[in-house]
């Protein structure tokens, strides 16, 4: 074998095993590692994953979609602290994204940090008011944060979304929240105070 081609053929053996080990070192690297970090991490493959994102972000900063999954991962294996400063970097990024928004509302609703999740909702259903994921989280924020009415309101509306929709066109976790969301819209309903009747003077 010719000796260039020889040092051709020892060059890409290497790129793959750097890569393969996670050694990457340009900003040039980062699409295949962000490739390899999803089916990481929907092979369940999570730590893997996870470390392969953290160093796409580290090698594009400014890439709003990688703080975004990078957080979305923290988040669903609950390393709540990690993943909300990687959200908040994301919405920072692109303030006019309803999903990074939403995404970040969850992760400040986990902190029990109220206020600040509701408002992360309320401006990413202002950018996409029909998006019922949204409409859902929001009404378990005030569930939990112990606004029954509001609670009703928005959970009555999640549920009237899907209604509308055909029952066969719905995914089975859609059927799934759709049973739990009517569950819990009767929950809220049942703990609204009953208003004061005025006086007859």
């Amino acid at each position: 074998m010719p000796n260039a081609a020889l040092r051709s053929l020892r060059g890409c053996a290497a790129l793959a095993l750097a890569l393969g080990l996670g050694c990457a070192h340009t900003a040039q690297d980062a699409p295949w590692l962000e490739s390899r970090a999803r089916a990481d991490f929907e092979s369940g493959r999570v730590v893997e994953a996870i470390d392969a994102m953290q160093r796409v972000v580290a090698l594009a900063p400014e890439n709003a979609e990688a703080h975004f999954l990078l957080g979305v991962m923290l988040l669903r294996t609950d390393r709540v602290a990690e993943a909300e400063p990687e959200l908040a970097r994301a919405v920072a990024l692109a303030p006019r994204d309803a999903k990074m928004l939403a995404a970040h509302g969850l992760a400040l609703r986990a902190q029990k940090r109220w206020s600040d999740a509701e408002s992360a909702f309320v401006r990413s259903l202002l950018l996409d008011p029909g998006r019922p994921s949204t409409i859902a989280a929001l009404a378990e924020l005030y569930r939990l944060s112990g606004d029954p009415e509001k609670c009703a309101v928005r959970y009555e509306q999640f549920v009237y979304q899907l209604e509308q929709r055909d029952a066969k066109s719905l995914s089975e976790s859609e059927h799934r929240a759709l049973v739990t969301a009517r569950d819990r819209m009767h929950e809220c309903e049942a703990a609204v105070p009953a208003r004061a009747t005025p006086r007859r003077h």
